[in-house]
């Protein structure tokens, strides 16, 4: 599945609907006496005590309790992982037409979906949910309810709603190991051309009320044409959760920047863009366990605009630039049997698999003048970093360009889409689109790693494999976020 395409199913995924007004905003009392794991609400020491063996056993299984997902309800697909209790799913939804969005909830088996109560006809934002309780934006303001659990079920009670922030930025808000991190913008200055804004990040404790601020302030601006004095800049940062560091991106001008969740100490890791780029975009991807980071950035401006593919090292805090564009273009042209001089538009920003050693990448590069037709080639490379080389699929390659054309006054089109890697069976799933005016068919092909091959499969066996890359990519919001 294309990088853009994931990050708009995320978007999807997390349903940042649209919802209001509630009753004022209480002042937020912390809640001081001993806690569980897992929230902020108060409990007593003979309750403490049984909790901490139930802590030792969710701790074997895993960071987290998860529920399991099941793609066959009717309401899977509005499921985000990351919103889940001790016994269901919450979403923020409005149906069509109707005056109020609501929070509601839903079953693991994504068969039913009930509403909770919350509801607005202003803007609302799930900022996270635990076993104990719901965060949710609305305006500037985050709020919590308690969960209150029943036999087999689960309610919201909604009467002991608390404040607990009431300036923030909503959407970049999250809850991580029951500190909520939340972002305020200061010194707003506007200029003929531009305007700028100082972001503070904040730390708030939830169970004991204390908040630190970060040191350093993020500066971000943005075009000041249909700028109107006293409004904000638009900000919706993506940010990547791990053990020790959060990572932030998408601000102007763009930059990866690093905070330490111990100390708050803010750096910058690298800018990912120049401030005036003419095209293409960034692409990161994080392991799992936080050790590293992919990322393709563009540097350079103008004509000179280039990209360049990096890895970060999280331990040794040390960047490297792994390959440049000339070089990834010296080993597509070999594959294309194209020259370099003839190639006008580039793309490599499209990470379709990554583990420590290997990072393979999507590229379509073009126009190629063939038979007095604008051709563009699309296929893979592959980074080896053990063997500091790129090189081809070519095998793949070929396969795409087989079924791959423009119209270039040819009724019949077709493309070759790279739906994700199957992990297990170490395969890359294809789709094959082909048809005329408007009306397409479609069929699935595998490539297996080991042996090198190429084989079409059936419709149903294809679309049951997509499902499962789907299913994959939604679990990693509990540790990714867009």
């Amino acid at each position: 599945m294309r990088q853009w395409m994931k990050k708009c199913m995320a978007g999807v995924i997390a349903l940042v609907m649209t919802a209001g007004t509630l009753t004022a905003c209480e002042a937020y009392i912390p809640q001081t006496s001993g806690t569980d794991n897992a929230s902020g609400a108060a409990v007593s020491k003979g309750e403490k005590k049984g909790q901490e063996s139930g802590k030792k056993e969710e701790k074997k299984a895993g960071k987290t309790a998860s529920l399991k997902y099941e793609a066959g309800g009717k309401y899977s697909d509005l499921i985000d992982l990351d919103m889940q209790s001790a016994r269901a799913f919450y979403v923020v939804y409005r149906y069509r037409y109707a005056s109020y969005c609501h929070i509601f909830q839903i079953t693991p088996d994504g068969r039913k979906m009930k509403k909770t109560g919350i509801k607005s006809v202003a803007d609302i934002s799930l900022v996270s949910v635990d076993r104990d309780w719901i965060y949710y934006g609305i305006g500037r303001k985050i709020y919590r309810v308690p969960i209150v659990e029943k036999k087999k079920s689960e309610s919201l009670d909604i009467e002991k709603k608390e404040c607990v922030v009431k300036n923030c930025k909503v959407d970049a808000a999250f809850v991580d190991d029951q500190k909520l991190y939340y972002m305020t913008e200061e010194n707003i200055t506007a200029s003929k051309k531009m305007v700028k804004e100082d972001i503070q990040i904040h730390c708030l404790n939830l169970v004991t009320g204390e908040e630190r601020l970060c040191p350093k302030k993020i500066l971000n601006s943005e075009d000041c044409e249909g700028y109107e004095s006293g409004q904000e800049i638009e900000c919706y940062p993506s940010y990547y959760i791990t053990e020790n560091y959060i990572y932030y991106m998408d601000f102007y001008p763009n930059k990866l920047y690093q905070l330490d969740k111990d100390t708050l100490e803010l750096s910058v890791i690298d800018a990912l863009e120049p401030e005036e780029c003419e095209y293409g975009d960034y692409s990161l991807e994080i392991a799992e366990n936080g050790a590293y980071i992919w990322y393709i950035k563009i540097v350079g401006e103008g004509k000179n605009e280039a990209y360049e593919i990096c890895r970060y090292d999280v331990k040794e805090q040390r960047k490297q630039v792994v390959c440049t564009e000339e070089e990834c273009l010296e080993v597509i042209c070999k594959q294309e049997n194209v020259n370099i001089k003839d190639i006008d538009y580039v793309d490599i920003e499209d990470i379709v698999h990554f583990d420590e050693d290997k990072l393979y990448i999507e590229y379509e590069v073009g126009p190629i003048i063939n038979k007095k037709m604008y051709e563009y080639r699309t296929g893979v490379i592959v980074y080896s970093l053990s063997a500091g080389q790129m090189k081809t699929l070519p095998e793949l390659c070929k396969y795409y360009r087989k079924h791959s054309c423009d119209v270039g006054g040819n009724e019949i089109e077709s493309e070759v889409f790279m739906e994700g890697y199957l992990e297990k069976e170490q395969q890359f799933l294809l789709c094959v689109e082909t048809g005329e005016a408007g009306e397409y068919d479609s069929w699935y092909a595998i490539y297996d790693m080991a042996s090198k091959k190429i084989k079409k499969i059936s419709d149903k066996k294809g679309y049951k494999l997509e499902k499962k890359i789907d299913k994959r990519f939604i679990k990693q919001g509990g540790t990714v976020k867009y």
